[in-house]
């Protein structure tokens, strides 16, 4: 499971309408790394074949290790799963090593139309199918459960939908040295993260400070003083095609959403307009 927990919502949600907003959710939220696709009887109470997803909270999925579960026998109450059966999974899953019952999928791969991660193993074997997202959120903790249904609540083709929670903010009083402490911290959004930002007291957005400012910078050097010179940022219900717009106006690589209160709420990337274009 992830670090942060895993999956079912409440029934008001729109769960139909935004399976692919929750599943573009968790693949540019979290680094989906395994895939155990087990067979029907493993858990009591679900007669049909269960996907128990493995995740990590913070950085986007990049590659996903599927690992088809055959032990060779009917799992039920009185023949249930146990650690022998495991075993190869448990192995093969510390360097997700390919084998006749597990592959590796790039996730550029996955269909930007439909998000679905149904796969079917190369060598041979049924599709893999997963849990509805109803399922997948009954196993989050509260925390991460809220944000999901916090970002299930935005229209898919407006800022708030096309946005992720995959950012760096700090107070406007901050300095360099803060920074590059808070990146030390965060060293697995790294590889993607190319602007900070700053936000006051209230959680407003004040500022965006490109990547490569705070590098030829003094350690005590006021983040403030690095600041682009215009900051450019969206409300939640901006419309797909003016956020569009604007990364083509502006060549930005990555554009603040703020809510109604000014509050930062997510930030939209390049690769998240890369990914609207192939859907049309």
């Amino acid at each position: 499971m992830g670090k942060d927990g895993g999956a079912n919502g409440p029934g008001d949600i729109k769960m139909r309408r935004n399976n692919d907003l929750f599943t573009k959710h968790l693949l540019e939220s979290c680094n989906l790394h395994s895939v155990l696709d087990c067979p029907g009887g493993t858990f009591q109470g679900a007669g049909v074949k269960t996907v128990v997803l493995f995740f990590e909270k913070g950085t986007k999925t990049r590659k996903v290790w599927y690992y088809q579960l055959d032990p060779g026998r009917n799992l039920g109450k009185t023949n249930p799963l146990n650690d022998a059966d495991l075993a190869e999974f448990v192995q093969l899953q510390a360097t997700c090593a390919d084998s006749p019952k597990s592959w590796t999928v790039d996730a550029k791969s996955i269909d930007p139309a439909t998000f679905d991660l149904s796969v079917k193993n190369p060598n041979g074997g049924e599709v893999v199918v997963h849990r509805s997202p109803e399922e997948i959120m009954d196993e989050m903790d509260s925390a991460e459960k809220t944000e999901v249904q916090e970002l299930l609540e935005f229209e898919e083709d407006t800022a708030g939908g096309m946005m992720t929670t995959e950012y760096v903010a700090l107070h406007d009083n901050a300095t360099a040295a803060d920074a590059l402490a808070a990146l030390k911290g965060n060293t697995d959004l790294l590889e993607s993260l190319n602007t900070l930002f700053l936000i006051d007291t209230e959680e407003r957005l004040t500022a965006a400070i490109p990547l490569a400012r705070l590098f030829l910078a003094t350690g005590d050097a006021r983040l403030k003083a690095l600041a682009s010179g215009t900051l450019i940022q969206v409300t939640v219900d901006e419309t797909q095609k003016r956020v569009t717009a604007l990364f083509d106006k502006y060549n930005l690589l990555t554009l603040p959403v703020v809510d109604e209160e000014g509050k930062l709420a997510g930030v939209i990337t390049a690769d998240d307009i890369i990914s609207v274009l192939r859907r049309k």
